[in-house]
């Protein structure tokens, strides 16, 4: 069993820092992408903000999945990997899902300008992300750890 969840955190790990290193290639895309997802889904003063937000993604996805490589600051790498996986899962269904809300964004930029993905391509990968995230937040012991943090 420990050796699955530290595969699953090598993947998670491994997945973040490709993610936010293929964002950081092609900043401006991808806050673009933060534009057009504010737009639709979220709040419209975002957008001014999207460069900002763009950078703070990047560098937040950077030291999640150095963290998850290293095995630093396992517990709260563990929750914020789950917290920010369940956010995608959110953004990336409703945007699968009604697109009608918003007008659905075309390319997720989850991986910058190395891959696009469709809506529906993007919402898979997430939820088998965020799957992973709460398979390792469950066995690891992380939710036992929290109690006694």
């Amino acid at each position: 069993m420990k050796t699955i969840i530290r595969i699953n955190q090598y993947i998670l790990g491994g997945i973040f820092l490709i993610s936010s290193i293929a964002k950081l290639a092609a900043l401006q895309s991808f806050a673009t992408e933060i534009a057009e997802y504010s737009d639709a889904y979220l709040f419209e003063w975002l957008i001014a903000y999207r460069n900002h937000i763009a950078i703070i993604v990047c560098l937040f996805e950077l030291l999640m999945g150095i963290f998850a490589i290293t095995d630093y600051m396992k517990v709260l790498n563990g929750w914020l990997m789950f917290s920010t996986l369940t956010f995608f899962v959110w953004l990336t269904g409703i945007n699968y899902f009604s697109p009608d809300i918003g007008g659905s964004v075309e390319s997720c930029g989850c991986f910058g300008e190395l891959i696009h993905l469709t809506p529906a391509s993007s919402f898979i990968k997430s939820i088998v992300l965020w799957g992973l995230s709460l398979y390792n937040l469950i066995n690891h012991g992380n939710l036992r750890k929290l109690k006694a943090w």
